[in-house]
């Protein structure tokens, strides 16, 4: 009797089974049909991009390897999207800053900033750069100006740079704003932070006492 209920049970399965293939059929061989050329799509993208690549890296080399390697690299620098753009950008706003061109350093620095292609980590980088040239050579900007431009960075916890962007802030508060007091809130911050390095930390503890001193002697004359 149990073999009898076990064939009617599968008998009854490949009926269902056979009805189901009649109503969806269609749908599984489209659906296995689209995963198939989605993989293939996913393979091809991948190829091409690694190929974009490496397209990318050799024209960097050889611009980098010639000897007017600044003009070379301006045109990658509107050529090129994502980590190869910012790389080709910040290197020739290195080599501008070799030449005291600072107008065209903060170019390329504003060029990467400007760039959603770009790799947040990246953008974070070019802007700790901007800031700091504008801080030492474009005088017509206030200091509400500049702590404005480093926020994003000095603010987030995200940030991969965020500790230069709140020495950044620092330099800004005292040396622009003569703000000592919110600059040694600053450098609070910087000097709870456990993966600091050494020498920054050493920085940090030198403008405590530098800044200590100047708010005290302010107090004093006020």
């Amino acid at each position: 009797m149990s073999d009898l209920f076990r064939e009617v049970d599968e008998a009854m399965r490949v009926e269902r089974m056979k009805r189901l293939w009649e109503q969806h059929g269609n749908s599984v061989i489209f659906l296995a049909a689209a995963l198939i050329i989605g993989t293939a799509a996913n393979s091809g993208w991948k190829t091409y991009k690694t190929h974009q690549a490496k397209q990318q890296t050799s024209s960097i080399i050889e611009a980098l390897k010639s000897e007017d390697a600044p003009e070379k690299l301006e045109p990658l620098t509107t050529a090129l999207k994502g980590p190869g753009k910012a790389l080709v950008a910040l290197d020739a706003g290195a080599m501008a800053l070799e030449k005291q061109d600072f107008d065209k350093a903060m170019g390329y620095y504003d060029l990467i900033v400007k760039d959603k292609s770009v790799p947040q980590d990246l953008r974070d980088l070019a802007l700790v750069q901007l800031v700091s040239v504008q801080l030492d050579h474009k005088g017509d900007m206030t200091g509400e100006e500049l702590l404005k431009a480093i926020a994003p960075v000095a603010t987030s916890d995200k940030s991969s740079w965020r500790s230069r962007g709140l020495m950044l802030s620092v330099l800004i508060k005292a040396h622009k704003n003569k703000d000592y007091k919110g600059a040694l809130s600053d450098l609070a911050l910087l000097s709870a932070d456990q993966t600091l390095p050494p020498s920054m930390m050493t920085q940090v503890q030198a403008l405590q006492e530098v800044y200590s001193y100047n708010l005290a002697h302010v107090e004093t004359k006020e």
